[in-house]
């Protein structure tokens, strides 16, 4: 996890300034805050932050207590002995990923052989000339933060009125580091009453998550109904090897491009899917099967289109590393109000965020026609312009004449 990661944390919950209050033992306490701690948390970009100003023995305000426990980085000014604000310190020290800075001034003596190996010391006639020297330490603090605390805090400090399901899709994501899961859940809470809350806890979860893979992924799209489930169109019998042969074609000249391949993603609908999957295994590209249902909610959904195709899901269901999007049809409570939205829709565009995971110059989207079938019977012609509009190179497998199209209204899509 970066330090820029750390400071963003550190950032999110209110910083507190613990020190003297005003003049003690011939320090200026106000003047270090002002000329010295203050300018040093603004160069990392700290900028909320309180103070709480204490005298010798004095304890932490009742009414900053709470704060003080939860605040993620604390800058605490010992050089005035104060036992009950080192024992506050201390208590912090259990609680998860919270950081502590010490610093004292260089004239005091009396806390030093109290003074831990890390506490940073100022020059309390000039604090101004030891700026640069405080934010190498604080973000050497910064850095001390581990990937493993951090993601505890962001979570932590998320948690927010959200759909409890929403919340627990996001927490899946981030452990199990599905950044598009993450991005396709964000374009689904748009426009609704916990939006800008979702979105922040999204973000949240993003920060632990950074892709570094620079490899191409390809994404399959098929002509699923977007509106009553698949097929749009069948591939005719005895032409499936005019499809086999195209799609192969496709993914070897992604082959030869630099880089390589990191994975592939498709659904599992009966003829392009399956051709496409069973293409990638023999040409040795990692892919994965996208359900949108649990398979057998799924295979009962597409018998109609024969057992040779069903047989081919159940072997590769088998052999592939596979994810499913829901237990049901039914929409979360988030998409209630979409009656348009199906679970076909959010299949494919579930698909197309996790493609687009490596960004979308390194995506290519795969589709057997650049057609639109009007009446909302494909919709596909919409997520492809998405796709180009990310940066995805679209390539178009002609193999129309193996399929066989349920729709008279067929047109091309030409604005790609």
């Amino acid at each position: 996890m970066s330090v820029s990661d750390s400071l963003t944390a550190i950032n999110r919950r209110r910083t507190i300034i613990a020190r003297p209050l005003g003049i003690q033992e011939g320090v200026n306490f106000d003047k270090v805050e002002q000329k010295l701690v203050t300018p040093a948390l603004r160069r990392l970009g700290i900028t909320d932050a309180f103070t709480v100003a204490m005298g010798e023995h004095q304890s932490v305000p009742m009414a900053f207590f709470q704060q003080f426990l939860a605040a993620q980085l604390i800058v605490a000014d010992i050089s005035v002995h104060n036992p009950t604000l080192l024992h506050h310190l201390q208590i912090r020290e259990s609680l998860q990923g919270r950081l502590a800075f010490l610093l004292c001034a260089k004239v005091s003596r009396k806390t030093a052989e109290l003074l831990p190996h890390d506490c940073f010391v100022y020059d309390d006639t000039d604090p101004g000339a030891s700026v640069d020297k405080l934010v190498i330490a604080l973000y050497r603090k910064a850095a001390s933060l581990s990937s493993d605390h951090l993601k505890f805090i962001l979570l932590a400090d998320c948690q927010a009125a959200v759909p409890v399901e929403f919340r627990q899709l996001v927490e899946h994501a981030m452990v199990a580091k599905q950044i598009g899961d993450l991005e396709f859940l964000a374009s689904e809470i748009k426009g609704t009453q916990w939006e800008n809350e979702s979105m922040r806890l999204i973000g949240c979860a993003e920060l632990a998550l950074k892709s570094t893979l620079s490899k191409r992924v390809l994404l399959y799209i098929n002509q699923t109904n977007m509106r009553t489930g698949p097929p749009a169109k069948y591939i005719a019998p005895g032409k499936a090897n005019i499809v086999v042969q195209q799609i192969r074609t496709a993914i070897n000249e992604e082959l030869k491009l630099w880089g390589g391949i990191a994975f592939a993603i498709a659904g599992a609908e009966s003829g392009e899917d399956i051709i496409f999957h069973e293409a990638c295994i023999s040409l040795g590209v990692p892919t994965t099967l996208y359900l949108p249902l649990p398979k057998e909610k799924f295979l009962a959904s597409i018998k109609a289109t024969g057992a040779d195709w069903i047989e081919r899901i159940n072997h590769l269901e088998k052999e592939l590393p596979s994810r499913v999007l829901a237990d049901s049809e039914a929409p979360p409570p988030w998409l209630q109000s979409n009656s348009d939205y199906s679970i076909w829709h959010r299949g494919h565009y579930w698909m197309l965020h996790n493609a687009l995971t490596n960004g979308g110059e390194n995506l290519t989207l795969i589709t057997s026609t650049n057609g639109d079938i009007k009446g909302s019977d494909s919709g596909n012609a919409e997520l492809i312009e998405q796709a180009s509009l990310y940066g995805a190179k679209i390539v178009i497998v002609d193999a129309d004449e193996a399929f066989s199209i349920h729709n008279k209204n067929y047109r091309r899509y030409s604005s790609l």
